[in-house]
């Protein structure tokens, strides 16, 4: 749990007139263990079928226990409400277009994941309910995907460094908070 807590306790954000906001994370090894074990056993019992709930599970045990902090108090708050039903048909149908593609489907598959998780975490912000919007393409998606796996094995894994950094900052770039009304 160190991890989390360090990342959210080192994550600085500022606002127009100058104010720093921080991260912290509440949640405890204990609780993450327990959703972990049971999410485990479930998707092994269920030959895989119940990993999408765990997906759910996951997503709201850290969204829950993130807080944006300000001075040492509480300013907002995450909060995650997928439901595992819906992410199941999103999975199948994206695994089963991954497989027939080729995988060349497969980043229009993440790029899907990643605007059904965004839509599902709102921020409660100064009183103030914000929802998330990912605005990637898979088509971008798919480019980074593919030039990095030619030059990363091209540099016989230099470049992957490179490649992850391009991943990670496609996502980022293409998150966005939306207000209320929006």
């Amino acid at each position: 749990m160190s991890v989390s807590k360090f990342f959210a306790a080192n994550v600085v954000a500022r606002d127009a007139d100058g104010r720093e906001y921080t991260g912290t994370f509440n949640g405890t090894g204990g609780a993450l263990f327990g959703t972990m074990f049971v999410g485990t056993l479930l998707t092994i019992i269920t030959l895989g079928i119940y990993c999408p709930w765990f997906c759910i599970n996951l997503a709201r045990y850290f969204a829950g226990n993130m807080v944006i902090m300000h001075n040492g108090s509480a300013v907002g708050t995450f909060k995650f409400d997928g439901a595992g039903g819906t992410l199941f048909g999103k999975v199948f149908v994206g695994v089963i277009l991954s497989v027939i593609t080729f995988g060349i489907y497969f980043s229009w598959f993440i790029v899907d994941m990643a605007k059904y998780f965004a839509q599902e975490t709102t921020v409660e912000f100064n009183g103030v309910v914000n929802r998330f919007r990912f605005e990637g393409t898979g088509v971008k998606l798919f480019v980074i995907n593919l030039i990095g796996t030619i030059l990363s094995g091209l540099t016989f894994g230099i470049y992957w460094f490179w490649f992850m950094t391009n991943q990670l900052k496609f996502k980022m770039e293409n998150m966005v908070v939306v207000g209320p009304g929006e």
